[in-house]
């Protein structure tokens, strides 16, 4: 309901449409997957972990929008701790080309559904992801949003129309 408000899609039951996302569970140790855009066909989304959060952020990856995180400036706001990426959670943390992002670039969204937190993908438990100097929170760890941030009302509206956000 909420990215339907900022996004002018919305989720119906299938009929006959040949493009389509079909949710399922997975058995991954991950918390959900999705192919990033539209596929084509029946488009897998699969979920472990049932939190709105969760479901919300591969909805996203299928609507085309990358994680905060792999933006090709994003070195200027975090600092990435390689040597402790989980093995084969590598991709997750890459950079993708500026042609890939489109609309996400503006502001450095911190609070960011699309933003894992310090310890996301990390291979023990210690923080993978800093901020950089300057844009430090108290804590010092970037945690992940429960609920979509301004800057995501704002991608889902420049991408897809709806209601402007406020």
């Amino acid at each position: 309901a909420e990215m339907g408000k900022y996004a002018a899609v919305s989720c119906v039951p299938r009929t006959s449409e040949r493009d389509y996302i079909y949710i399922t569970t997975t058995s991954r140790n991950i918390c959900g997957s999705s192919l990033l855009g539209r596929a084509g066909g029946r488009q897998y989304l699969r979920i472990k972990c049932w939190r709105p959060r969760t479901i919300q952020h591969e909805l996203m990856h299928a609507l085309g929008i990358s994680h905060e995180h792999n933006r090709p400036d994003r070195d200027q706001f975090i600092v990435m701790n390689y040597q402790n990426i989980a093995p084969g959670l590598e991709p997750q943390f890459r950079r993708v080309p500026l042609s890939s992002v489109g609309l996400q670039l503006g502001y450095y969204d911190f609070a960011s559904i699309m933003h894992y937190d310090s310890r996301g993908g990390s291979r023990d438990g210690i923080s993978l992801v800093f901020y950089k100097r300057g844009y430090t929170q108290s804590s010092g760890y970037i945690t992940q949003s429960n609920t979509l941030s301004r800057g995501d009302h704002f991608t889902l509206w420049g991408m897809y129309g709806g209601q402007r956000p406020r």
